[in-house]
């Protein structure tokens, strides 16, 4: 390992600072992607703890995945003229 680093240390200094530079944008997309997933995955998770606790309060499957499917910040909510505004109210 440490031999690695110094042969990577002692290239010519036009090709250190490329693979450097490589280096650098390689970690940094990985940890885009890492974090993109993660996000999706507890995104997921909390559309379903939503679903199982309406499912839970009575309503049926189809109502309960319409109302998880609403969007909040001025997106229409599916199959209805409702639209939500900026503190989470539902008006036509």
């Amino acid at each position: 390992m440490e031999e690695s680093l110094n042969n990577f240390l002692y290239l010519p200094p036009p090709f250190n600072m490329v693979v450097l530079i490589m280096l650098i944008i390689g970690v940094g997309s990985t940890i885009q992607t890492i974090s993109k997933h993660l996000t999706r995955y507890a995104d997921n998770r909390a559309a379903e703890r939503f679903k199982l606790e309406l499912i839970q309060s009575g309503l049926s499957f189809e109502e309960a995945s319409q109302w998880a499917a609403m969007k909040v910040k001025g997106k229409a909510v599916p199959e209805t003229d409702l639209i939500a505004d900026d503190l989470g109210e539902w008006v036509k």
